[in-house]
């Protein structure tokens, strides 16, 4: 099945997520410095295999995936937590909580 990159998780997908415990999300980075380099697409993925792919606007940040990554009854699973969370703050201007790392 094809996937289509969304700027922000479709409405009709959010109150899905926010449904879960636990969330596994993941991100892929235009490069490793901190500050300089930006998030360009957040992975996520819950227990019924809902997959979305956001790749996010630049200097915007998406309204459903801060909603997702701030909300305090869904954890979010990362591996290697530490380098997505900082991303997420710095590029998306988004505070990750809670979280677990897999790592």
């Amino acid at each position: 099945m094809p996937y289509k990159l969304k700027s922000d998780i479709p409405d009709n997908l959010i109150e899905s997520d926010l449904s879960e415990s636990e969330i596994a999300i993941d991100t892929e980075l235009h490069g490793l410095r901190l500050f300089r380099d930006e998030v360009c697409l957040v992975q996520i993925c819950d227990d019924k295999n809902n997959v979305c792919l956001i790749k996010p606007e630049k200097n915007q940040t998406p309204p459903n995936l801060k909603c997702l990554l701030t909300d305090p009854n869904v954890t979010k699973a990362f591996h290697f937590a530490i380098s997505d969370v900082a991303f997420i703050k710095t590029s998306l201007n988004i505070e990750v909580e809670p979280f677990c790392c897999t790592k």
